[in-house]
């Protein structure tokens, strides 16, 4: 199986004309030769924060309210209550401040959300885009492309996790063997990809929008199914080879100053093994 590496620049709509949270960068993200994303990372660099928060997430302790909180606490500043939906209190962060939300959001024990909450993190509020309404996309590629609903494309083309798991640090160990290609041949890897991205380019039709995505969704959910029960597969292969495995070392001619990090080794990296799986079932199942 072919890996794909594509980076493309991201901004927030409006940017120049706003008064309001912005920011802007590169997207990075790895993709099969099917489409589905399979990790990203972001690289903002520019990011006016704003320091107001939604009163109610003070209240009812959301998950964004606590994922926002502990950002802040690496930025060291304090989230405010906001007096009304039209106020704004911005802080342009800068170079080490930035670089702190960027390691945040690419450190997926601290971020394991999606792409368009990236939006909420640095806003304070829910963002806007939704399938009912796209235009109102808050995340929108810096490439002349049109795509104002590409964070909602996009979290659907990212390969899901149940609800007891998490979005683990791939992206580099997928970097390995990728090949880097632009945005424009990964939108052209497969027709369903393309004709979902000729249509965001033309439409603003929510309901024309809807039914793409709902077909996106359905051409996904079996390769997600498929890496879900590899997942398993994985699991156990692991755990059995872990308790069966003499958890000693070799005799060697030298010493070793860290015993520990070699004990119960893999003889092959996981993701390539997960790979590979993930590659034949999918021709059993043609």
């Amino acid at each position: 199986m072919n890996f794909y590496k594509i980076k493309t620049p991201i901004i927030k709509k409006n940017y120049t004309n706003t008064t309001s949270c912005k920011f802007k960068g590169d997207l990075e993200f790895i993709t099969n030769e099917h489409g589905i994303i399979l990790d990203w990372k972001i690289s903002f660099t520019k990011v006016f924060l704003d320091q107001y928060t939604t009163q109610s997430w003070f209240e009812k302790k959301t998950v964004a309210f606590a994922r926002r909180e502990e950002l802040f606490e690496e930025l060291g500043l304090k989230q405010i209550p906001r007096p009304n939906d039209k106020n704004n209190k911005i802080i342009e962060l800068n170079k080490e401040q930035i670089s702190i939300v960027n390691n945040f959001i690419n450190n997926r024990s601290k971020y394991n959300s999606t792409i368009k909450n990236v939006v909420q993190l640095l806003k304070g509020n829910n963002p806007g885009g939704q399938a009912k309404n796209p235009g109102s996309a808050e995340l929108i590629l810096d490439n002349n492309s049109n795509a104002n609903v590409f964070a909602i494309l996009f979290d659907n083309l990212c390969l899901k996790k149940t609800q007891k798991e998490s979005r683990r640090n791939l992206f580099d160990v997928y970097s390995i063997s990728a090949k880097e290609i632009s945005f424009e041949s990964f939108v052209n890897l497969n027709s369903t990809l393309k004709k979902a991205f000729e249509y965001m380019q033309v439409s603003k039709d929510p309901t024309g929008f809807k039914i793409y995505l709902e077909q996106i969704e359905t051409y996904y959910k079996k390769h997600n199914l498929v890496v879900q029960e590899v997942e398993k597969i994985i699991k156990k292969a692991r755990s059995k080879y872990s308790v069966n495995i003499d958890n000693t070392i070799t005799k060697l001619p030298f010493e070793l100053k860290d015993k520990a990090q070699f004990q119960k080794a893999h003889i092959i990296d996981v993701h390539k093994l997960k790979m590979l799986i993930i590659e034949a079932k999918q021709e059993n199942k043609g």
